[in-house]
């Protein structure tokens, strides 16, 4: 039995150490809906529709918000005329208070099947995330189901145009455009934007100029 627990002990630490190597950021917040991480270095920003995943129960999650601030609400950033090699150089210390925050919507769970619905359980606090592979983003994104959670929690976004396009540019990059690929992406975002004839017009010209 105390082999057995050693073992286990043993890689369950090897586990938390293959997490921390490929990990970014840790949860600060939890929602079934929604969670927020904090990155470990400021100055990693993870892009604004970009997909991350919870490595605790395999949440996928799109980042919607990002924010860059001091930890201490009483230390403002001022304009010093300095470029940031030469803020790092001379003021160092400038960077110590700085914390870098985003939020994600919860869109699935699971890897092999991905569940697009919420997880049965929200992630755990100071559980890691990960940014989302090529691989796995093409996993996740051949099923545009997602595409119903996310319309379905639209109350959390400022701007669902803009998130949108960011999808659109992700798929590009993926290689994962053509032109029946549109044509049902589009189809479903007709129906999900309703009678808001004006606002999906706009999309679907901004998408047209972004893809040509």
């Amino acid at each position: 039995m105390e082999n057995y627990n050693s073992q286990k002990t043993f890689q369950t630490v090897k586990l938390q150490e293959m997490h921390k190597s490929i990990c970014f950021a840790e949860i600060v917040q939890s929602s079934l809906q929604y969670y927020s991480a904090q990155t470990w270095s400021w100055d990693t920003i993870p892009a604004y529709g970009s997909l991350v995943i919870s490595a605790d129960r395999q949440v996928w999650g799109m980042v919607y918000d990002v924010q860059t601030a001091p930890q201490d609400p009483l230390r403002i950033p001022k304009a010093l005329q300095l470029s940031e090699e030469e803020l790092k150089r001379n003021h160092p210390q400038i960077f110590n208070f700085l914390t870098t925050t985003f939020s994600a919507i919860v869109l699935g769970f699971g890897k092999e099947p991905v569940f697009y619905q919420f997880s049965p359980f929200a992630p755990k606090l100071h559980s890691f995330i990960k940014m989302a592979d090529p691989e796995e983003e093409k996993l996740f994104f051949k099923d545009s189901s997602y595409l119903h959670v996310l319309f379905e929690n639209s109350n959390l976004i400022t701007n669902m145009n803009e998130l949108i396009l960011a999808i659109i540019s992700r798929y590009q990059k993926l290689g994962l455009l053509n032109k029946d690929f549109i044509e049902e992406f589009i189809d479903l975002l007709s129906s999900l934007y309703g009678n808001d004839y004006n606002r999906l017009n706009l999309l679907l010209k901004r998408i047209d100029n972004l893809i040509k």
